[in-house]
């Protein structure tokens, strides 16, 4: 049987951190706990790769990018984190006016959104529900939904049915863009079963499932002549041959939806490299060039 790895080992998920940055708390969480700590932990590690990605005008150059497609003023955000990008696209816009929506299942991240923009933090919407061992379900809880405000925030898992709030969505709507940059997963959504069922064993599989259910979104809200947004991160040393992996990606995307791809723009940034943080890539990555996958699609319903 392998041994217990030390808090200075390496992690065995092979991300590049030590298991003591890394699972360790996770692992050693009791079930009742578990999601509360993977939350926790991924909000307190990605606020290291935000706030670099921040420091580094990623996040405008990318809400600027969006805005050479058109005039968007009222924008649905998906996985909207600790909210950098929802202060980007807020400053793009310009508008007082601007109607821009953020949803993320991670209450962690939303807490630090609402702090940041001097609003409420957002109600606890998803209940925990254990299935036996380390598995567990998520429950949406009724009549639990936010205020429209310039800025909304609202818990939702968008691999989950969630009618209540979309037709509060609707009722904002229609949409100019719908906007998915850095999806990502806390550890304990291993256990999810939804995650178990689908057998989605990997981050890869999720993101996939993740731009799925986003595409939907778009379909559902935004208007014809909108966009759909989708930034992802590659790493190598071959820009145009990233630009062309990032394009097949988004083209076999585009498939499942009525939207047709518009453009695709690389913009190079640095990963951080200490501290908390999400290590994108694993240690393979090695001193290989970072870029944010810039994808526009138009929605042609």
């Amino acid at each position: 049987m392998p041994s217990t790895p030390q808090p200075n080992d390496p992690c065995p998920c092979q991300n590049g951190l030590l298991y003591g940055e890394c699972h360790q708390e996770l692992n050693e969480a009791p079930p009742s706990q578990m999601l509360d700590v993977g939350r926790r932990r991924y909000a307190q590690r990605w606020n290291g790769n935000a706030s670099a990605y921040e420091r580094q005008g990623l996040y405008r150059r990318l809400a600027q990018h969006l805005s050479t497609f058109g005039n968007f003023v009222r924008i649905i955000d998906i996985g909207c984190g600790r909210g950098e990008g929802l202060a980007a696209l807020q400053e793009v816009t310009g508008e007082t006016r601007s109607l821009l929506v953020g949803l993320d299942e991670n209450s962690d991240c939303l807490k630090a959104a609402g702090l940041r923009f001097g609003i409420a933090p957002p109600l606890t919407r998803l209940k925990r529900v254990g299935r036996g061992g380390r598995k567990y379900e998520l429950k949406t809880l009724a009549r639990r939904l936010p205020q429209f405000a310039p800025i909304v925030l609202a818990q939702t898992d968008l691999l989950r049915p969630d009618p209540e709030l979309d037709s509060l969505i609707a009722s904002g709507g229609p949409y100019d863009a719908v906007t998915l940059w850095f999806s990502g997963i806390h550890s304990a959504r291993e256990h999810d079963l939804i995650m178990v069922e689908a057998k989605m064993e990997s981050d890869e599989m999720h993101r996939r499932a993740t731009d799925l259910a986003a595409l939907e979104y778009a379909a559902n809200f935004v208007r014809p002549g909108g966009c759909f947004h989708v930034v992802s991160r590659f790493a190598g040393d071959d820009p145009a041959l990233l630009r062309r992996q990032a394009e097949e990606e988004m083209r076999a995307l585009a498939e499942h939806g009525p939207v047709q791809l518009l453009g695709v723009q690389l913009f190079q940034y640095n990963e951080p490299t200490s501290g908390l943080r999400i290590v994108v890539g694993g240690p393979a990555i090695g001193n290989a060039n970072t870029f944010a996958a810039s994808a526009v699609f138009g929605i042609i319903k």
